[in-house]
């Protein structure tokens, strides 16, 4: 059997014969349809759930398409999906979700199978898209973290840099006081100085 949840493990498409998918009341079962009977009441809520909380539309769809292979019921499962999806996950937009669902209860049961298939070929260019997403985001997220762990390094030898500062601006100041000192000890030799002169010139006069 061909399922649309292949292509969450597998990067291409293998061939497939869709009339399988509709031909065949074998190939619709699954692990979800083995626990019940091959047409899910409408009160069973083990489909809605399991389309509900899957994160992946492809898997909402396979779900709910296993359950009901012939479209039974398909307003009321959709409206429940939706409901349920947005109390799970409200953060997710369910406009994929409710075009898949969409295709998958087609009102036409005989071209619903060859449908899903070629929808299906249309997500591979869009899954490969979000690998190639997935893999930027991956190196982007590693080079953060090699930034994150050079960090405290960083930040050491800053802190030294400004420890050498603090230092340096200390010995200055002292250094400063002392000409400081100086200057005012020259300044009152001169002083001395001028004076001793004018007394000499005092003398000379006379």
């Amino acid at each position: 059997m061909c399922r649309l949840g292949f292509l969450l493990s597998h990067d291409s498409v293998p061939y497939c014969d869709p009339q399988s998918l509709a031909g065949s009341s074998k190939s619709l079962k699954t692990a979800v349809s083995r626990a019940s009977t091959p047409r899910a009441e409408r009160n069973d809520r083990a489909p809605v759930d399991a389309a509900a909380s899957s994160r992946s539309y492809i898997n909402a769809i396979c779900d709910v398409l296993d359950r009901y292979p012939d479209g039974a019921g398909k307003e009321q499962v959709m409206k429940e999906v939706m409901e349920r999806r947005a109390e799970w996950w409200p953060d997710k937009q369910d406009d994929t979700v409710r075009r898949g669902l969409a295709v998958a209860f087609s009102t036409e049961p005989k071209s619903k199978a060859p449908r899903i298939w070629e929808w299906r070929k249309e997500l591979v260019p869009q899954l490969d898209e979000m690998r190639g997403k997935r893999s930027t985001f991956s190196d982007e997220a590693k080079r953060l973290h090699q930034r994150k762990e050079e960090w405290p390094t960083r930040i050491a030898a800053l802190e030294q840099q400004l420890q050498e500062a603090r230092e340096h601006a200390d010995n200055a100041s002292g250094e400063y006081e002392k000409v400081q000192a100086e200057a005012a000890e020259v300044a009152a030799l001169v002083e001395k100085m001028e004076k001793e002169i004018q007394g000499i010139d005092a003398d000379m006069l006379q």
